[in-house]
């Protein structure tokens, strides 16, 4: 996977753009390897929905750096705020309604 990596990212600000707070080109981004890769299934059989890498990738933005170091790590959970706006999409929508209406 990390032979891919490179060729992915060639963009040369890249690197450039993300917070200056971490060291060369060699170590910009952390992988952590799967203890056990999944069974690839067939071609046939794929489908959106239906299938999940092994892997995925989480990149932290502030306000003071912008993005942070982008992190690989094997495929799990996501750490979400119960108070994010995504989660009050019905809220928002009617406070949207009464700001319209007046």
């Amino acid at each position: 996977m990390s032979m891919l990596l490179p060729r992915l990212f060639q963009k040369p600000n890249l690197i450039s753009r993300l917070c200056s707070g971490f060291g060369g080109k060699d170590d910009w981004v952390k992988i952590q390897e799967v203890k056990k890769r999944k069974v690839k299934p067939p071609n046939d059989s794929l489908g959106f929905g239906n299938f999940f890498t092994d892997h995925m990738m989480t990149m932290k933005w502030t306000k003071k750096c912008g993005w942070e170091k982008p992190e690989i790590k094997p495929h799990g959970d996501l750490v979400i705020d119960p108070a994010a706006t995504v989660l009050q999409y019905a809220q928002t929508i009617f406070e949207g309604t009464k700001a319209v209406r007046g």
